[in-house]
C-alpha cells in the first residue's frame, strides 16, 4: 500500500513538472511582456527591467527617440513620471522562428508629468529573442494613437 502511495505521489509530481515545463512559448513571451510593461510603468525596478532586456537593444519611443540598452535601462528605472490606469489589450504573438517572437499590443495609461495628467494610448511592437534559454526584449517601438 505504501508503495502505491509513493508511486501515485511520484506520478502526480511528474505531471505537475511537465505541466509547468509545457507552458507554451507564447505564454512565456506574454508573461515577460506583461512583467516588463508593469515594471516600466509601475515599480521601475531596475533589476527586473535589466533581467528582461537583451544584450543588444533598440528601444524606440512614440516621440521618436531611440535608446540603446544602457540608456533605456537608466531612463526606465529613473523616470520621474507617475503612471496610472495601465491597461494592455489586443495581444498578438508571431514567431519568426523558435527563438524570435514578434509581439503587438495596445497599451493605455495616464501619465502624470509635473502635476499634469496626460492620457496616452500606444501601439507597441516588440521583438523578443531567446538568450541563454530566457526570452529577452531585443527591439521595441511605440506609436502614439490619437484619441
Amino acid at each position: 500500500m505504501k508503495r502505491l502511495i509513493n508511486i501515485t505521489a511520484l506520478v502526480f509530481a511528474l505531471f505537475i513538472s511537465v505541466s509547468v515545463m509545457a507552458q507554451s512559448k507564447e505564454e512565456q513571451v506574454l508573461q515577460n511582456v506583461k512583467l516588463l510593461n508593469s515594471t516600466i510603468f509601475g515599480s521601475k525596478d531596475s533589476a527586473v527591467i535589466d533581467g528582461l532586456l537583451a544584450k543588444t537593444l533598440s528601444y524606440g519611443h512614440s516621440g521618436g527617440g531611440i535608446e540603446n540598452r544602457e540608456t533605456a535601462l537608466r531612463n526606465a528605472s529613473k523616470n520621474g513620471n507617475v503612471y496610472s490606469k495601465l491597461e494592455a489589450r489586443d495581444f498578438s504573438v508571431d514567431f519568426a522562428d523558435k527563438n524570435v517572437a514578434v509581439v503587438r499590443f495596445v497599451t493605455s495609461f495616464i501619465q502624470n508629468t509635473k502635476g499634469n495628467d496626460i492620457p496616452l494610448t500606444l501601439h507597441m511592437l516588440q521583438v523578443w529573442k531567446k538568450e541563454s534559454g530566457k526570452w529577452k526584449l531585443t527591439a521595441r517601438q511605440a506609436v502614439k494613437l490619437v484619441h
